[in-house]
């Protein structure tokens, strides 16, 4: 019942990307250097961990870096700083919990929100005269131009079919426009060959970077006391999931020696009520588990006046395993660009 929508949506997406190459939408450029960190579908490749990571290393060689982002979710509109150097971030829900755990995490590094992003890239500009922005969740955002597009796909989860059919935004062709192709979760996939190949019949040139998430620790959700990753190797734990793949999650939490007794799952981006908090303590009593497992971004989400006492926070960094001297001298040539 689906298919002709997506084929509907599939065509309009062809003519909207036909016009850009053709010129006849314009496109602006800002007079500083972006590199666009997209996807070709909704929620889940693991872009905003690729941002943090790219963020860090070019700040850590001395570039001023700005980070832009729409802030799905968010309770206001408009353009609005979700941290500037140093400050404390607003409030998630003013900004949405990707920006808000970007904010948290990138240390020195402005966070920008706003669905127009040459606006936001403006305010940026003049706020914080950045070298570089950066753009989240920016491969269809074809108005603003941009020096360097990196595309993010889920290796262990390949799509097949485009909205609404399926998480697809754009078909595996518009890969072409790729100048650099970034793989998550390559140690889940099941035919990483295959995959890759599949990616080289339509951008057989561009480099390709594989990447991991590795586990940095836990973090307990009341008062933030970290513990070693081993803290939960035989403890009996009910894992808690808003996100997009939360299949993957549950898999590290087992890999560390934890017994799952019971898995909630929620939609990406869940906003959780103290009632569902509730719901968790009664399925972690119930299996006789001695914690609640989290993900970082469902931890922002949990509200304040829940109970926190039992939850412990799983967070994780970008861990690039092959093809980290292309990713570095590709995004090198960029900076140093005048």
């Amino acid at each position: 019942l689906l298919w002709l929508p997506a084929q509907l949506f599939k065509i309009a997406g062809h003519l909207r990307n036909y016009s850009y190459t053709k010129g006849w939408r314009g496109q602006q450029r800002l007079p500083v250097r972006v590199i666009s960190v997209g996807g070709l579908t909704v929620g889940g490749a693991g872009k905003t961990p690729v941002v943090r990571y790219l963020a860090g290393c070019l700040s850590d060689a001395g570039q001023r870096v700005v980070v832009l982002s729409r802030g799905y979710g968010r309770r206001n509109k408009g353009v609005v700083v979700a941290s500037d150097d140093g400050a404390e971030c607003l409030p998630w829900d003013s900004v949405g919990d990707e920006p808000y755990l970007l904010a948290s995490a990138l240390q020195g590094v402005p966070v920008v929100v706003g669905a127009d992003r040459i606006e936001s890239g403006q305010l940026a500009i003049r706020h914080f005269e950045p070298d570089i922005l950066i753009l989240d969740d920016g491969f269809q955002h074809r108005r603003l131009s941009r020096d360097l597009d990196i595309v993010v796909l889920d290796a262990a989860s390949p799509a097949e079919r485009l909205i609404p059919a399926g998480p697809l935004r754009e078909p595996w062709s518009a890969l072409r426009r790729a100048d650099l192709i970034v793989l998550t979760r390559v140690d889940q996939a099941e035919t990483l060959d295959t995959f890759v190949g599949r990616i080289r019949r339509f951008n057989p040139e561009t480099q390709i970077v594989e990447t991991t998430y590795r586990p940095a620790g836990l973090r307990h959700l009341s008062g933030g006391r970290t513990f070693p990753l081993d803290y939960i190797s035989g403890c009996r734990v009910v894992t808690l999931a808003g996100i997009a793949n939360p299949v993957s999650f549950e898999q590290t939490v087992q890999q560390f020696g934890a017994e799952v007794t019971h898995m909630l799952r929620y939609r990406d981006h869940h906003v959780f009520q103290n009632e569902e908090i509730e719901l968790a303590y009664e399925a972690a009593s119930r299996t006789q588990a001695e914690w609640i497992v989290t993900t970082e971004k469902d931890a922002i989400r949990i509200p304040e006046s829940s109970d926190r006492t039992r939850i412990l926070v799983l967070d994780i960094e970008l861990d690039v395993v092959r093809g980290g001297e292309a990713l570095e001298s590709i995004v090198s040539n960029v900076a140093s660009s005048p």
